[in-house]
This record gives C-alpha cells, structure tokens and sequence, in this order.
C-alpha cells in the first residue's frame, strides 16, 4: 500500500489528512499526477475491481 494525494500536490492539493488516501502501488502508479476522478475512469474502462 502506498500513501496519495487525492488532489495531486503538483496541481496544488495540499498534505492534509482529508486529501490523503491510501492505493495499491500499480493505482497510484496509474493515477500518478492526475486525479481520482481519472484513476476511477480507467479502472471503471479496464473492469478492475478491488475488494
């Protein structure tokens, strides 16, 4: 598991906890500077579905 910024520090999101989350490293690696709105797009796409 790996620590994200749902907001991405390089577009401004700050390191408060209400914008932390925590991913597995092949989603944050997905989502890497973008937002979870993007990282949940490409996961509805691909079928991928995490329990």
């Amino acid at each position: 598991m790996t620590i994200d910024h749902i907001y991405p520090r390089s577009k401004g999101g700050a390191d408060d906890p209400e914008n932390l989350q925590f991913l597995c490293a092949a989603c944050n690696s997905t989502k890497g500077d973008r937002t979870q709105a993007y990282l949940i797009q490409v996961l509805k796409e691909q079928g991928v579905r995490h329990e």
